[in-house]
C-alpha cells in the first residue's frame, strides 16, 4: 500500500486513502501475530515469519512487476536457512 501511495501527491486523498489502509493492514498483522505467539512456542513462529520475505517477493512480482534478481532470491534463501539453523538448536 505504501508503494501506491507514494504514487500520488503527499496528503491528497488518494495518498491517505492507501496510507490508511496500510495502517489497517499492520494492525491485523500485529493483532493476529499476538494470536499466534500466544498459541505457539516462539521459536517455531518465528521461525515460519520469515516465509513472509518469500512472500513478499512474490507479492511484489505478481502487484508491482518487480524484478526479482538473483541477489533477492539468494538473500531470502539464506534467511530462511539462516532462521532454520537456529531454531534447531530448540526442537
Amino acid at each position: 500500500m505504501a508503494k501506491l501511495a507514494s504514487g500520488y501527491g503527499f496528503l491528497s486523498t488518494d495518498f491517505l486513502l492507501f496510507y490508511g489502509i496500510e495502517i489497517l493492514i499492520l494492525a491485523f498483522y500485529a493483532f493476529f501475530w499476538q494470536q499466534i505467539i500466544k498459541h505457539f512456542d516462539l521459536s517455531i513462529a518465528y521461525a515460519n515469519r520469515s516465509i513472509a520475505l518469500l512472500w513478499s517477493m512474490i507479492w511484489a512480482v505478481i502487484f508491482f512487476q518487480e524484478m526479482v534478481t538473483i541477489k533477492n532470491i539468494i538473500g531470502v534463501i539464506v534467511v530462511i536457512i539462516g532462521t532454520t539453523i537456529v531454531n534447531k538448536e530448540y526442537e
